[in-house]
Order: C-alpha cells, then structure tokens, then sequence
C-alpha cells in the first residue's frame, strides 16, 4: 500500500487475508477491530487494511500483561454464560420429562 503525501510502502493484508491467516471469519476481524485489539492502516482509501507488522507484534508470545479490568470483563462474561449454560440445561430436562411422559402415553 502506498500512501498519498509518501512514497513509503507499507505491508498490509486485507481483512479476509487476515481471517485466512488467522482462520477465523471476516466478522471475527472487525469485532477485534472494534475492541481496540487491532487498527486499520491510516489513508487506505476503499479498502481496509492493516499493517503486517502490527499484526506480526500481535501474533508473539510477548503480549500486554492482564489488567485487572480485563479480569474483571472476564469474569462478568463467564457469570453470563453460566446463566446462560444453566437456563439451557433447565430447558433440556423439561424436555427430556416431556418426551418420557409423551412416550409413556403412547
């Protein structure tokens, strides 16, 4: 990619080069995006794109530490989906009461 005031080319892949690389889908990309994980490239007109470096940086082992916001959003995410885990399990057995009684009846 080569910006409009520079001569200077930058490496970048697309979002779907990038959900290939990473073998997510498309949306994945843009949630990431949109949480501050990763950024666009600045000046790409048409096209989204993001610099292969930053993408490289993010892909290594050496990562930002845990903060304990993030804890925190953690752990609010996992009492929600125990919520969640358990409203479907609730559900599940109802149906599983029903279809004994219905086979029962037969």
């Amino acid at each position: 990619m080569e910006t409009k005031n520079s001569a200077i080319r930058v490496a970048t892949l697309t979002r779907k080069q990038l959900a290939e690389r990473w073998h997510c889908d498309v949306h994945t990309i843009i949630r990431f995006e949109n949480e501050g994980h990763i950024h666009r490239c600045p000046n790409v007109a048409g096209q989204v794109q993001y610099p292969i470096e930053e993408i490289e940086r993010g892909e290594t082992p050496e990562r930002k530490p845990v903060t304990a916001h993030d804890i925190v959003r953690l752990e609010r995410r996992i009492k929600q989906l125990e919520k969640v885990l358990e409203k479907k399990e609730n559900t599940l057995t109802e149906l599983k009461e029903s279809l004994t009684l219905l086979v029962k009846s037969l």
